[in-house]
Order: C-alpha cells, then structure tokens, then sequence
C-alpha cells in the first residue's frame, strides 16, 4: 500500500509538473488563441474577346521568381517605394508567387488556343517554356480606403531546343480601388484589433483580381502570337534546308 500511495503520490506531482509545462507553453505561444486569417485566391481570365489562333507547340511555365518580400502568402501593400508591409488578418491562400503561376496556366488552358500547357512538376516535354519574373504585386493607399494595386511581371518566352530568348515583355497593371462596403469605422476598430479584414477589404482582393486577369490575358495572347511567329519561322527554315539539301543529292546523282 506504501509504494502504491507513492507511486499515486508520483502521479500527481507528474501530473502538476506537465500542467506547469503546459501553462508555461500557453505563455510562449501566446498567439495561439489569435483567429485563424481569411485566405483569398483570385480567379483566372475564363473568356476571351477575341478568338486566339490554335498552335500545335506545347509550353512549359517555370516557377516564378520573386524577391523575398513578395515570395509570401502575406498580401503586400506599401506606403512607399522602399518599405513593404502586410495587411494583418489575410493570406494568399498559396504563395504570390505560385499563385500567379498557376492561375497564368488556367488562363492558357481556358483560351483553347495551346494544344498543351503545364507546369514543371507535369512531365510534359515542353517546346517553349515562359519565365515569369514577379517585381510587384501589392496594393498602396493613396487617402482614407483608396489607392491603387500594383502587378509588374517580366516575361522570357525560350526556345527549349536551342535554349534561346525567342521574346521578352514587361506587363504592369495598376488598379484602382476605393470604398469601405457596409462596415462602420467602429466596426472596422473592432475588427482590426481582431487581427481580421473589414469587409471593405473585398475591394482590395477585388483590384487584385482585375489586375491579374488584364495580365492573364494580355500574356496569354503575347505567348500565342510571338511563339506561333518563331515556329513558323524556324519551320520554314527548315523547310529551305530540307529542299536546299534535296537540290544537292539531285545534283550529286546527276553527276
């Protein structure tokens, strides 16, 4: 009976001990508490104005690359040219980054123009792969709930067979947004000691949104038109070197 009261006495001072631990954790991850924040994710261009002529070349889209400050789920904004901060309460629901990348693929495969596009995890032998390079993709406030979101993204479109840079573009988008929806300043105090977005803060997403598509679709067309130029170059080249060498085996079995 001693060693058991000993060994239910050791229990509870285990007990006590991991309890302490635990109030000790709760101390050091004292945002554990802190609401979850809402994610967003953009959609791609589904419709095209203008009908995109078919190409029979399939493209591969690298990772794109990005400085460390926009390579984040946080959503960027600045109040100047040299600082980046983030709205508290809201995420990407994937990385800048990848998100565009992957967005960028849906709008190739929405236009119908492409007979292939993937991205480089897919194992698809590609003939062109685009480069995408991320240079801004935040939103600055000008007064009050207005300001603009700003999209700069460079483009490489490569030949894979001969490694070259077929064309390059630069695409810069700036949408305006402004409004404060139905939520009352109060309301908005509240929210924002919360860690969490107002509900205004769908005009932000919603700048974002529009920006991305304009450059969904300015790029899917500029891809189509400058990869469809080079192969149809490069296959009339070939077409003269195939006819040129055709014209010296005739004149070798005339002679």
């Amino acid at each position: 009976m001693h060693a058991g009261t000993l060994s239910r006495r050791g229990l509870v001072v285990a007990l006590a001990s991991v309890a302490g631990v635990s109030a000790s954790g709760c101390s050091i991850f004292s945002g554990a508490n802190k609401p979850a924040p809402n994610q967003y994710w953009l959609e791609s261009v589904g419709e095209y104005e203008q009908e995109l002529a078919p190409v029979r070349w399939q493209l591969l889209v690298k990772p794109i690359t990005a400085t460390m400050g926009l390579d984040t789920v946080k959503i960027a904004k600045r109040n100047s040219r040299f600082h980046i901060e983030y709205f508290e309460g809201a995420v990407w629901s994937e990385t800048a980054p990848r998100m565009v990348q992957m967005l960028a693929i849906e709008g190739f495969e929405n236009s119908g123009g492409i007979k292939s596009v993937a991205h480089e995890d897919s194992g698809v032998v590609a003939d062109y792969i685009l480069q995408l390079d991320l240079r801004d993709f935040s939103a600055n406030a000008t007064s009050g709930n207005t300001g603009f979101v700003n999209l700069d993204i460079g483009a490489r479109l490569i030949w894979l067979e001969e490694a070259e840079v077929v064309a390059s573009e630069r695409f810069t988008f700036q949408e305006y947004y402004g409004g404060t929806g139905e939520t009352s300043d109060r309301e908005a105090r509240r929210l924002a000691k919360k860690g969490q977005q107002s509900i205004g803060f769908h005009f932000i997403v919603e700048a974002f949104a529009k920006a991305n598509k304009a450059f969904c679709t300015e790029l899917v067309s500029w891809v189509l038109e400058a990869g469809s130029e080079h192969a149809g170059n490069i296959s009339q080249a070939k077409a003269a070197a195939a006819a040129a060498e055709a014209g010296e085996h005739d004149e070798d079995d005339e002679d």
